[in-house]
């Protein structure tokens, strides 16, 4: 698997519907990975997730009049 995503980098899961800050691989593979996840109370959490569920958040169209 290609690596698309830098520590860093603003993501967005589309199962979760959330944003977050990737922050790396997992070391056991390339297709699952680490984010920390705002929720909605302020807090960050931290979450494994599949790099199949993320896409760069600012490929994400956001549509204001939906």
């Amino acid at each position: 698997m290609d690596k698309k995503f830098k520590p860093g980098d603003r993501v967005y899961h589309r199962n979760l519907k959330q944003y977050g800050t990737f922050i790396n691989y997992a070391w056991e593979s390339d297709e699952e990975c680490d984010v920390e996840f705002e929720a909605e109370d302020g807090y960050i959490e931290q979450k494994h997730v599949s790099v199949s569920w993320l896409e760069l958040a600012s490929t994400i169209k956001t549509c204001f009049s939906c």
